[in-house]
């Protein structure tokens, strides 16, 4: 990657993070360098201890420049002076007059204070809100030039609008900006994404769908003055302490988009062509099962692009069944945009999730969708109904080790290794291949070649009929 060294600020055992993904992304030659956290002595079952992490940040001050035209105002010759001058120091010309430094050099850009902080749970609420040391950054601070200028907030937007955190933020004086990142952010990512999207819908709006954004943005966000939820390219100044700028914040207009097609020379034509084949073609019926039904999150790309995403797969074996084949970063992103509101009701018909093997671009996704899919179900207060996950031995490895140092999740999924699936022509029971988290499959491995000791997957949907 070109990075032979890396430091760390976190909280304990973060370092194992990097350990840990050893087996599936390559850094054997990156040093990894830990600051300000210690790691935690704890036996091999006993998980660390939640904590949050909150930083308090300061750039460096900008010095004053030495402003020539001034100089030469005050006829100061060119040579040693001039550096005394911008250095700080005032100066006797050799006319006798005295040139102050104050008067020659513009005046110093201090950085402020900022802080970033994150509250996730209600369980830290209270020694979140409680923590002495903030009162350092707040408006009661005896030290003026310590009060932030600017508060960012991961904060999640259920512990942001408790009375408890509300009263925490006004503590600050109505001067430092408050700046909301969490999932109540109303914002379009990325224009180039929508731009093809909505240029693939006027072929067919069945198949290429618009994709869903947060557009509702939140009203009355806080009662705190001077808070903002943040925008994409947003950005705030803080040497110069010119504060919020919105001047790069993404404009999105859908119909410069159709425009841009409709204009490229004999496309309108080629659409009312293709329009009028499909309306041709519209009465035709479609005969066999519904299902399964098979929609691509993702094709296969090694990172996430404006054009195509990494492995991910909904497989939709009934109304209310659907298993997922890979599960690489972004794949719960890829959800919400294409199923918007209707995103929670898709996770909590998730059943399984296959994972082919352990590359990145096939498994990053996995603890997020895990986690809400969790989150989804305790909203609608449901008993958590752990989701049946296939995959090679070390990625039950990984999520152990995860558990243990950072979060628990090993009560969200029962692991079956892909392995023990292994398709075998000799027998033709696969009883042992069969789940009541998915009644209508039955699910076989096979070995593949790609790089290590993999398993691809032979799906066998079972119909009502037995078959």
């Amino acid at each position: 990657m070109g990075v032979s060294e890396v430091t760390i600020h976190g909280p304990p055992n973060l370092n194992l993070l990097y350990e840990q993904a050893e087996s599936f992304v390559g850094l054997k030659d990156l040093k990894i360098v830990l600051k300000g956290s210690k790691r935690l002595r704890r036996s091999l079952h006993e998980s660390v201890p939640d904590v949050s992490i909150a930083y308090v940040c300061k750039g460096h001050s900008r010095p004053g420049q030495l402003l020539l035209e001034k100089c030469a105002d005050f006829n100061v010759p060119v040579g040693p002076l001039l550096g005394e001058l911008k250095s700080g120091k005032d100066v006797v010309l050799p006319s006798g007059i005295v040139v102050h430094s104050k008067h020659v050099v513009s005046p110093e850009q201090v950085c402020p204070l900022f802080l970033v902080v994150e509250c996730p749970s209600e369980e830290f609420i209270d020694p979140f809100v409680n923590e002495k040391q903030f009162e350092e950054y707040q408006a009661d601070s005896p030290d003026s030039s310590k009060i932030a200028s600017l508060v960012v907030h991961f904060t999640p937007p259920e512990i942001l609008h408790t009375c408890k955190y509300q009263e925490w933020m006004q503590r600050f004086p109505v001067t430092t900006c408050h700046l909301i990142l969490n999932g109540d952010c109303a914002t379009v990512n990325s224009l180039a994404i929508h731009r093809i999207q909505h240029q693939l819908n006027l072929l067919h709006p069945g198949i290429f769908s618009l994709l869903h954004e947060n557009e509702i943005v939140p009203k009355n966000v806080t009662a705190v003055q001077n808070t903002f939820q943040a925008q994409t390219l947003e950005r705030y100044y803080l040497r110069p302490a010119n504060g919020l700028d919105k001047t790069h914040v993404l404009n999105f207009q859908p119909n410069d988009f159709i425009e841009e097609a409709m204009n490229t020379e004999g496309f309108e034509m080629l659409l009312k062509d293709l329009h009028n084949k499909i309306q041709e073609n519209a009465g035709i019926s479609m005969s066999g099962e519904l299902y399964p039904e098979t929609i691509f999150l993702g094709t296969g790309s090694s990172i996430p692009s404006k054009l195509r995403n990494v492995s991910a797969i909904l497989v939709k074996t009934s109304k209310n069944e659907i298993m997922v084949m890979d599960c690489g970063e972004g794949t719960y992103g890829q959800i919400l945009r294409l199923y918007g509101k209707q995103a929670e009701d898709l996770l909590l018909q998730i059943s399984v999730i296959f994972i082919s093997h352990m590359h990145a671009d096939h498994h990053l996704g996995l603890i997020m969708l895990l986690k809400q899919r969790k989150t989804a179900l305790k909203r609608i207060q449901n008993e958590y109904k752990p989701i049946l996950l296939i995959g090679p031995r070390n990625l039950k490895r990984w999520l152990k080790e995860y558990s243990r140092n950072f979060e628990s999740l090993s009560l969200l999924y029962r692991f079956v290794e892909c392995s023990s699936l292994q398709h075998d022509e000799l027998f033709r029971s696969h009883e042992k291949n069969s789940f009541p988290e998915c009644p209508d499959l039955s699910i076989s491995t096979v070995p593949v070649n790609h790089a290590l000791i993999l398993m691809g997957s032979l799906c066998l949907l079972r119909t009502q009929t037995g078959n």
